[in-house]
């Protein structure tokens, strides 16, 4: 699914920023988002008395998402025409309840929600970074950005390397159904 149709511009943005705007709007719905699913999917854990290490993890990948989640807050709070979605009312306890109820059924499933997550933020982080460049945004605002992505990536090949043994007929049925969520995410905060 290409994203290009999110950096449309938007009249009330000047031109110059529109791009840079957007992504940051977007950026930061989907950071809080995975805020919420990590720490919905942490208390689930915590209430089934998973290992440790498991519960470590996830607290590490949530760390990692607050710092991309402050980084977007603070570059809609200092720029005047950047604004958050209003798609966040929906998305943050949505998101919460997703991460906690795929914990709740296996670890597993919740493991294969992250890598299908991280795997669709993936390539539209990739995409955006293109945009962005052809777009000459602030480098400083790319270089973050292509930042957040590598640790995405991690985060996907934590929850590939988790979710392995999981059945294939659930795989299947569940791996398009949670990128379909987060598409659907990603469409909606950009033109809310």
């Amino acid at each position: 699914m290409s994203y290009k149709h999110l950096f449309q511009l938007s009249p009330s943005v000047c031109e110059c920023n529109a791009t840079q705007a957007r992504a940051a709007m977007v950026n930061n719905s989907g950071e809080l988002g995975a805020k919420q699913i990590y720490l919905g999917q942490i208390k689930a854990a915590k209430q089934k008395n998973f290992p440790q290490q498991t519960i470590n993890e996830l607290i590490e990948m949530l760390e990692s998402e607050l710092e991309h989640l402050q980084y977007f807050q603070a570059q809609i709070r200092q720029n005047k025409n950047f604004k958050p979605s209003s798609f966040d009312l929906l998305w943050k306890p949505f998101s919460f309840y997703l991460g906690y109820v795929s914990t709740i059924f296996d670890i597993q499933i919740a493991m294969l929600l992250t890598k299908q997550v991280e795997t669709v933020i993936e390539q539209h982080y990739k995409e955006q970074i293109g945009e962005l460049q052809n777009a000459e945004a602030n480098e400083q605002f790319i270089a973050k950005i292509a930042k957040f992505l590598a640790d995405e990536i991690h985060h996907k090949h934590t929850g590939e390397q988790q979710s392995q043994n999981l059945s294939p007929m659930l795989k299947m049925v569940l791996e398009p159904f949670f990128a379909k969520i987060v598409k659907i995410a990603i469409f909606i905060s950009s033109r809310v």
